[in-house]
């Protein structure tokens, strides 16, 4: 049974693989931490987990109600988002999921455990040079989400991340052109942004 139109949803998308492509086979499940939403205009409580499987590539799309959605009680309220897998580890962690992002990859707000010990890392074959020189340095120091990156040297260059605090930092890059890359990490953070 589908709900109300006049309740907002999100629908979250992904894909679950593993690092040789293979689907993984498990399910997303959500469930509002403060356990139950109540929609008092409509008549509807929204109680108790959602849960869609994966489908045979590892793709999946789950519809839940907005924690912000008007006329829902309480607002603002979390869900527990857990990925649950048949042939791999078990994460668990609160969401937020508001109105305004209708659509939300599963990706973007799922938390990375940054690498610890010691590993090596390797890059690809060196580009050519850029205009203005072979590699550039960006310095951040408020810290943000996104890092604009204008490295101005005519290619995709390799980029390593590291914080103020010298741990080097995962996070999600874009070459939005041969010119500029955009950064995104899952919260805030200062530190610089090596391109080679």
């Amino acid at each position: 049974m589908a709900l109300p139109p006049e309740i907002q949803t999100i629908t979250i998308v992904g894909q679950q693989v593993h690092p040789d492509g293979t689907a993984i086979r498990g399910s997303i499940r959500l469930a509002p931490t403060a356990g139950r939403f109540v929609h008092a205009a409509t008549g509807v409580t929204v109680q108790g987990p959602a849960v869609e499987p994966y489908a045979d590539n590892g793709d999946v799309s789950i519809t839940v109600v907005a924690s912000d959605a008007d006329g829902i009680n309480p607002t603002g309220g979390t869900y527990q988002l857990t990925l649950t897998a048949y042939d791999s580890s078990t994460v668990s962690f609160p969401v937020l999921l508001p109105k305004d992002t209708p659509v939300v990859n599963l990706a973007a707000i799922t938390p990375v455990t940054p690498a610890e010990g010691d590993y090596v890392i390797i890059t690809g074959p060196p580009g050519p040079p850029g205009a203005s020189g072979s590699s550039y340095a960006h310095t951040q120091s408020t810290p943000a989400a996104t890092w604009q990156v204008a490295h101005n040297l005519g290619r995709h260059p390799n980029i390593s991340v590291i914080n103020t605090g010298g741990t080097v930092c995962f996070a999600d890059i874009e070459h939005a052109s041969d010119n500029l890359a955009v950064i995104t990490f899952p919260t805030a953070i200062a530190g610089t942004a090596t391109c080679s």
